[in-house]
């Protein structure tokens, strides 16, 4: 509301949390904003996947569709026109890797990221039709993340007492000397890639990026009108989304129930209705029964009271 009040023709570039659902929310109230919706996830994957075959990540093309955290890869072009990822599919079926190596210098050595990266491989040898973005690990695998998962100290914590500990500790180094010389502390792909879409839109260059826009048939059966995540060549018109055609039940059915939770949850934000609020949360793929479901919306909206709308 503020960008189109004090000046109307900025673009928005949103890079936050939760992506999917706030997405969805900025479209549906503010249809003709110049607004890009953009996650990283994908990109880091890619690269893993290029270094993987010792390629530079703008060498390849990758073809792709789902929703933020919510995708799928179903080619990996190399500079000739090759298809890479059936390659990459008979390595992990054979059992010659079982993991792939970040590319993200944030994220090297991280054993929360080496392991959700073996559970991506671990996902593509169970369903090797298409590679998977990491985060379907939670919505295919939740047993064994719940297993893994130590609810005294949580991702939340992890990140507090790690990457952002240090980062906050170099910041408060770097002000008390009034220098950011010889800090550590760099972008890395999180600010590079959201760079060069600024860049891209500024000149342009009408490059390839991965991005979240409203649907208007580029996934020809799903919702023309729901808002996902697919490639698009990226200008000073904006985003040029890319034709992906039908996808296949399975992907279409999980994107559906998905898509309907973010939808329901926006609805239950703008409508302040606790009742849609609910039947989001039991749209979603984490929550097995009604009993669990209305204990997380409501220990959710506890934790949250004051920053949440208010649900009656």
């Amino acid at each position: 509301k503020k960008v189109k009040e004090v000046c109307p023709k900025a673009w928005i570039l949103n890079y936050t949390n939760p992506e999917a659902i706030l997405s969805e929310a900025i479209y549906r109230e503010f249809p003709d904003a110049n607004v890009l919706c953009i996650c990283d996830m994908p990109i880091s994957i890619e690269g893993a996947i290029a270094k993987y075959f010792n390629k530079e990540h703008r060498d390849l093309t990758f073809k792709y569709f789902g929703l933020n955290h919510f995708g799928w890869w179903t080619n990996v072009y190399d500079e000739n026109g090759f298809d890479l990822l059936p390659q990459l599919r008979e390595d992990v079926l054979s059992g010659k890797i079982d993991t792939l190596l970040m590319s993200n210098d944030e994220t090297v050595g991280d054993q929360y990221w080496v392991k959700t990266y073996k559970q991506m491989i671990s996902l593509f040898k169970r369903f090797p039709e298409y590679f998977p973005n990491c985060y379907l690990q939670y919505y295919l695998t939740p047993d064994e993340m719940v297993a893994h998962d130590d609810v005294s100290f949580t991702r939340g914590d992890y990140v507090m007492q790690g990457r952002e500990k240090r980062i906050y500790d170099e910041c408060r180094r770097v002000i008390s000397e009034g220098s950011a010389k010889d800090s550590s502390l760099h972008a890395g792909v999180h600010g590079n890639y959201i760079v060069d879409i600024a860049y891209a839109i500024i000149h342009n260059t009408r490059e390839r990026f991965i991005v979240n826009k409203k649907n208007h048939g580029a996934i020809s059966n799903f919702d023309p009108e729901a808002v996902v995540e697919i490639p698009a060549y990226i200008g000073s018109m904006g985003a040029e989304t890319i034709n992906i055609g039908e996808i296949p039940t399975f992907q279409k059915g999980l994107m559906e129930m998905q898509k309907a939770y973010e939808k329901m949850t926006v609805d239950a934000a703008l409508s302040g209705s606790y009742q849609k609020a609910l039947e989001a949360v039991m749209l979603n793929k984490t929550i097995p029964n009604y009993t669990v479901g209305k204990k997380v919306l409501d220990e959710l909206y506890a934790a949250n009271k004051g920053l949440w709308t208010e649900l009656k």
